[in-house]
């Protein structure tokens, strides 16, 4: 088996938990001196799957394999979001597994985590959580506007008090298909920006699957009240950088830049809009 050891780092990961990315010159000294063992698991692109350290060729001085009995009683290294699993281990337990997983130990989760594996299953993920989660925000939103109707905004302060909740119903409504249409619209403008920056191959399959159990885990903080709003944003971004890392293998500035460049189109989209219209009030005043 070909290792591009000179091109790319090798990942280590133990029980589970990931350990690292290392030279091969780091992998050797590690199994020469007992920081690594043979039954560590290890990857590097663009090897298939993750396979024992033991059988690397050409690292020196290798250690003696442990026992039987100790290699069967270690646990495998998850390979996927237990989402993926959810026919085996139920709805409930699949959402609790990956929600838990990315937001405690999201680099645990990157370590295993598919590059392939299609659309649906993370969309469906996505379209679950991020659902509910809005529905609940949407929620609050209505409960305090009805209390202070000044919550809606400038733009919407002249919709007709008894209309209000048309306005939240139609959201309501809408919420599935908006989340779906901003997970497209989203990691298409991720992707771009990958592909214009990154040196590494990139595929927008694995950019997908990687915003939609990112956003969808960190759509939960929408349940908290008031706070839940800012958190939720913040941590999206957080899981959505991480995975880009971790597992598109890019740099951490090229993830960071194409995560933040949708916002940054849409605030410059905004002041644009917000020029046009103060211009226009403008010449009108003059007139």
């Amino acid at each position: 088996m070909p290792l591009l050891w000179g091109m790319q780092p090798i990942h280590i990961a133990r029980e589970g938990t990931a350990l690292g990315r290392f030279t091969a010159e780091d992998v050797a000294e590690g199994l020469r001196d007992g920081k690594f063992l043979p039954t560590d698991l290890a990857w590097s692109d663009p090897m298939p799957e993750w396979i024992p350290l033991s059988e690397f060729k050409d690292l020196p001085e290798l250690p003696p394999l442990p026992s039987v009995e100790q290699s069967s009683a270690m646990p495998p290294l998850p390979t996927e979001p237990a989402w993926e699993k959810r026919e085996e281990i139920g709805i409930p337990k699949a959402v609790i597994e990956t929600v838990s997983g990315l937001l405690v130990h999201p680099r645990t989760i990157y370590a295993g985590f598919q590059k392939e594996g299609g659309f649906r299953n993370p969309l469906l993920f996505l379209v679950l959580i991020g659902t509910l989660t809005g529905w609940v925000a949407l929620a609050y939103q209505y409960v305090l506007t009805m209390v202070n109707p000044e919550a809606l905004g400038e733009a919407l302060k002249t919709f007709p008090p008894d209309k209000i909740w048309m306005l939240f119903l139609g959201m309501f409504i809408l919420m599935p298909i908006g989340v779906m249409i901003s997970a497209f619209v989203s990691c298409g403008i991720f992707h771009v920006a990958l592909l214009l920056l990154s040196k590494t191959p990139v595929r927008f399959e694995t950019t997908f699957r990687i915003y939609c159990y990112a956003w969808g885990t960190a759509s939960v903080f929408q349940l908290l009240p008031m706070c839940g709003g800012y958190l939720y944003p913040i941590f999206a971004i957080y899981l959505t950088v991480l995975g880009l890392r971790d597992v598109q293998k890019v740099h951490t500035p090229v993830a960071i830049f194409a995560v933040l460049l949708p916002i940054i189109l849409c605030c410059g989209l905004f002041i644009l809009g917000a020029g046009l219209t103060a211009a226009g009030t403008a010449v009108s005043a003059a007139q």
